[in-house]
């Protein structure tokens, strides 16, 4: 078998396959006299330095180079033309000794040794992979040393003194060990170099000599040298300072030329006298000098090694940072232009939706048979359903992309609560679910906190507990939403406690239920629709918060999801404000969750609060009490009062809270001392004031004026508002011709007037006939936009010095849904911020909240203020 160079293993390495031996053995061949000569000159040349700089007495040379520079003419040979190449040295080797005045046998006897010393030293090397000096490790320049400059050595040692021993019988030891160090000092002085430029050519070792900073390491190495040698105690230790230094700053080779000079000028200024006179006094210490020397070159070498290593790794994370820069850039260029992507696409997806939603909230306010009602309310829940997913799929894509921003503003957290509940009841309603919501009263009336990312986490927490709960006929599904303070690590925290009694999960599920697409298993996700990127976004909301998410579950016993946000109180905005209820007493009728919420809420009120398990001994008991008040929950149109004994007291003296069940309804004085509640939404503040009123302590403005939730006018008939017969009329900046049916369409069924303009430099003509009470505006027209519309009707009402008063309500009504959108449109001047596709029951709220009162009892109010309002 061929033993392949060094050479030939980095090709092989580097492309799989050597070269062709055929071609690889004619290049070779053709280069073998060439080879052969420098061989034979070099090795000539440095044998004689080497006797002349070896001028002490005794048939050895106390420093031999010649081996060293032979040794990689071999390592770079094939095997085949190992004996053409010691051919040569047979010739150079006796013809150097011969030159310097021994007889032929005396340079015959040497031969055998420098021979057999270079060929061991060549084939360890090639064996081991050590040829490429310029690319060896420090570990694999120790074995080099070890394998390349002393093991070698033993063998020519031991083969030089037996020969000369027997020829000229001198001492075996002294020359032994004479021979040894020679030939040691002269490997490790001159063979990293001459393996440097067999590896890279004498190109790269003029390259790494023209760097300046030898101009002053060589004189330095020079100089350290012969005033330590000369001078200084232990010599040796300063000799090592200027090779260390050229180590840390200067390339691999240039540390090999300093090495050589240093060994030079120590011979030289040995051999010729310059430091001893010669002779030396004693041959053994001659032989320790250059020893101790010896060991002296072999820290360098090893430094110089691990610093072209440590250079290497830096240049490799140079690079590598480099690469990691360019590919973060193409991420961010790829990220910025997927956000383009989806805000285009969140825009094109919400403009027809809003065609879809806003003509079924108008269908839905017209005169319907029940299928009719029930096919809307289906293209209504497909429809909202259908932008659910798509938010989902945008605020992950923003949360992936490390682009979602945070707003800390202040938030009323049992409003938003009430909300979500609120917003999901249609669809608990339809799948069977009974949504009980419970506030804490300790919490603050506002948090400082992001309204709308709190609202995604209830949204998707309570909507999935819903969709996991429903289905089960033999178990009417239930879920408990709970807003609580809770101390944790000396810090309050807003604690959100999601429960239901649904199919649950196992806990190998639990661990990646957080995942993105992820749901309980395979199956669950063909029974329960949903792309599983509800909790995966939850998660991540609750940790870019600063707050954690947990859940317990069984399987078959429902799941508790447990969320805890910083809770910062907004400093001004106090705590929940509740009327006092001294003297009431309050029986709260039943055993369920839903009184235990109730009794729950009316706690430190200032009521004796009672919890009685049937209606007859909440009615007897109450007969002894100045202000009773009893709360009951009822189903839709159960009678004033079920369960009333035939004996109780007269009904005058009992005051009712009726918490109805099983539709939506507004709060509202239904009787005689008798108010309605909302049993699916139950709010403290709400339930405080309702008790308060039946109890005489309230008058009934208290309450919000009673409306059905998601339902149409009874009789048909548009609702109206004191708008019309105000004269009111909006003025509606639109260029989509759907959207503008739709937006004139949903006005009309509340009872505005509204005038449309096409473009926004349409809309500016019309507003400054000031005709208009109000501008609901596009962002996105042709032309003119809406942000540009809104900043010139804001400079010219600035203009023509307008007060407060005179100031319009504008209204942004746009398909561009990210919070940079309404930040820009805020800084426009907008005043509240509504997204398409437009719900009715948001746009009438924005109206009454913005438009002017009227002179008749008032539309709504104005504070001033900038509000976001999302209709999604």
């Amino acid at each position: 078998m061929r033993l392949l160079t060094w050479k030939d293993r980095l090709d092989a390495d580097g492309s799989g396959a050597a070269t062709p031996a055929p071609d690889g053995a004619r290049t070779a061949t053709a280069g073998l006299p060439r080879a052969c000569l420098w061989l034979g000159v070099l090795y000539l040349a440095l044998a004689l330095l080497s006797l002349f700089l070896s001028r002490q007495p005794g048939s050895i040379a106390n420093i031999w180079y010649a081996n060293a520079i032979a040794i990689p003419f071999f390592v770079r040979a094939p095997p085949a033309q190992w004996p053409l190449l010691a051919l040569t040295l047979v010739l150079v080797n006796p013809l150097a000794n011969m030159l310097w005045g021994d007889d032929v046998i005396v340079g015959l006897s040497f031969l055998p040794a420098n021979l057999a010393e270079i060929l061991v030293a060549a084939w360890l090397i090639r064996c081991l992979g050590l040829a490429g000096s310029a690319e060896l490790s420090a570990s694999q320049v120790m074995r080099w040393i070890l394998f390349g400059g002393v093991v070698p050595q033993l063998v020519g040692a031991t083969l030089g003194s037996l020969t000369v021993s027997w020829h000229g019988g001198t001492e075996f030891g002294l020359v032994w060990l004479t021979w040894f160090e020679g030939a040691v000092v002269g490997a490790l002085s001159l063979l990293p170099l001459a393996l440097f430029v067999a590896d890279r050519g004498p190109s790269e070792l003029l390259v790494a000599m023209r760097d300046r900073r030898l101009l002053v390491l060589a004189p330095l190495t020079v100089g350290v040298t012969l005033v330590s040698a000369a001078a200084l105690p232990y010599p040796f230790v300063y000799i090592i300072l200027p090779l260390l230094v050229a180590a840390a700053i200067v390339r691999f080779a240039a540390v090999g030329v300093l090495t050589a000079l240093a060994s030079f000028t120590l011979a030289a200024a040995l051999g010729l006298g310059i430091l001893v006179p010669a002779p030396i006094t004693a041959a053994w210490q001659e032989v320790f000098i250059y020893l101790a020397f010896a060991a002296a070159l072999i820290p360098a070498q090893v430094f110089s090694a691990t610093t072209r290593d440590l250079r290497r790794s830096r240049e490799r994370l140079r690079e590598r940072t480099a690469e990691l820069q360019r590919a973060r850039e193409a991420a961010e260029s790829a990220s910025r232009a997927k956000g383009a992507f989806l805000a285009v696409m969140s825009h094109e997806i919400r403009t027809p939706m809003n065609g879809v939603l806003g003509t079924a909230d108008v269908l839905a306010r017209t005169p319907l048979s029940d299928q009719q009602a029930s096919d809307v309310q289906v293209i209504r829940s497909s429809a909202l359903s259908l932008l659910a997913l798509i938010d989902d799929i945008l605020d992950f894509s923003k949360i992936e992309a490390g682009r979602l921003e945070l707003e800390r503003v202040p938030v009323g957290v049992e409003a938003l609560a009430q909300a979500v509940c609120e917003t999901l009841h249609p669809v608990a309603l339809t799948r069977g679910v009974d949504v009980l919501l419970y506030v804490d009263p300790s919490l603050p009336a506002q948090v400082r906190s992001d309204p709308i990312r709190l609202r995604q986490i209830l949204f998707n927490l309570v909507g999935n507990a819903i969709k996991f709960s429903a289905g089960r006929p033999e178990l009417p599904g239930k879920v408990s939403v709970r807003l609580e303070r809770a101390a944790a690590a000396g810090a309050d925290k807003l604690l959100i406690l999601v429960r239901d009694n649904g199919i649950g999960m196992p806990p190998e599920s639990q661990a990646r239920i957080f995942g993105a697409f992820e749901q309980a298993d395979a199956g669950i996700s063909r029974q329960f629709a949903g792309t599983g990127l509800g909790l995966a976004i939850v998660k991540r909301l609750v940790t870019q918060m600063g707050g954690d998410i947990e859940v317990r579950s069984a399987l078959g016993h429902g799941a508790c999801f447990e969320v805890r946000l910083p809770l910062e109180p907004v400093a001004d905005g106090g705590a929940c404000q509740q009327p006092r209820l001294a003297g009431v007493d309050a029986f709260v009728v039943g055993d369920d969750e839903r009184s235990a919420v109730v009794f729950a809420y009316l706690q430190g009120t200032g009521a004796s609060v009672h919890r009685v398990a049937d209606m007859a001994a909440a009615v007897r008991m109450a007969g002894t009490c100045a202000l009773p008040v009893l709360l009951h929950t009822v189903a839709e149109d159960a009678p004033a009062a079920p369960g009333m004994p035939p004996d109780a007291p007269a009904t005058d003296r009992l005051a009712w809270v009726r918490i109805v069940v099983g539709r939506r309804c507004r709060p509202a004085v239904t009787g005689d001392r008798t108010v309605t509640l909302d049993g699916h939404c139950v709010v403290g503040t709400e339930l405080v004031a309702a008790v308060a009123t039946v109890a005489g302590l309230e008058r009934p403005e208290a309450l919000r004026v009673a409306a059905p939730l998601q339902s149409a006018p009874a009789d048909g008939a548009m609702l109206s508002t004191p708008a019309t017969a105000g004269g009111i009329t909006i003025l509606v900046a639109e260029d989509d011709a759907v959207n503008q049916i739709v937006v004139v369409r949903q006005l009309a069924s509340m009872g505005y007037a509204a005038e449309v303009a096409g473009t926004g430099t349409d809309a500016l003509r019309l507003w400054r006939e000031g005709r208009y009470a109000l501008l609901l505006t596009d962002l996105q027209m042709p032309g003119l936009d809406g942000y540009a519309l809104v900043e010139t009707i804001r400079r010219a009402e600035a203009a023509n010095g307008n007060g407060h008063g005179a100031r319009m309500p504008i209204l942004a009504l746009t398909a561009n849904a990210f919070p940079e959108d309404r930040e820009r449109a805020k800084a426009a001047g907008v005043d509240a911020f509504l997204t398409k596709p437009l719900l009715s029951d948001v746009l009438q709220a924005a109206l009454q909240r913005w438009l002017p009162v009227s002179s008749n009892g008032g539309v709504g109010h104005r504070d001033g203020s900038a509000d976001h309002l999302r209709g999604d």
